[in-house]
């Protein structure tokens, strides 16, 4: 029988935008975002409209992982994860400090900005014209690569975090969270 360990590892969770078009898996903490069909993304006018789209969709995903992950663990050990403040004031403090972490991810093109809080309230920016310059898999490719920075940049700042918190805590992340 697989360990939690293994289960949570091989956890996928697929989500869908709020107009349908547009689709994000999370699997080992990192988010895909793809397009539902192959005309969804040709039916996006507005850079604004499609931004506003991935962000919702990224956020429900992560906050589905996160429900799922809870059941998960209460499954296999009958602990209950909770979002209470710990008893102990220095790991209250690190988590606290944890989830307030903002960071901003770009495309290698630079045409996709994103920032989130502490990985779980996601903003997304499209330069005006992309639409019109980019197809939709080039298009994917670079809101991938700022989904990818946001995470290298999220590891890179819980690691100095932690580091100021509890002391040296291990190699430095090389990307991923």
């Amino acid at each position: 029988m697989p360990d939690l360990a293994d289960i949570l590892d091989r956890m996928t969770v697929r989500v869908t935008s709020p107009d349908k078009r547009v689709r994000a898996e999370l699997r080992r903490r990192a988010v895909t975002v793809s397009f539902a069909s192959p005309d969804a993304y040709g039916a996006y006018r507005d850079a604004t409209a499609l931004a506003g789209q991935v962000a919702a969709t990224i956020t429900s995903a992560v906050a589905a992982a996160d429900r799922a992950r809870r059941q998960l663990v209460a499954q296999h050990t009958g602990l209950r994860i909770d979002d209470e403040p710990h008893w102990d004031p220095g790991r209250r403090r690190l988590r606290e400090r944890r989830d307030r972490i903002e960071v901003q991810g770009e495309s290698p093109g630079g045409v996709v900005r994103i920032t989130t809080v502490g990985l779980r309230e996601w903003r997304v920016h499209v330069v005006a014209g992309t639409l019109q310059r980019l197809n939709s898999a080039r298009f994917c490719a670079e809101l991938n690569g700022a989904i990818a920075d946001v995470h290298r940049a999220h590891a890179e700042a819980v690691y100095e975090l932690k580091s100021a918190e509890l002391g040296r805590v291990g190699a430095q992340p090389r990307g991923g969270a």
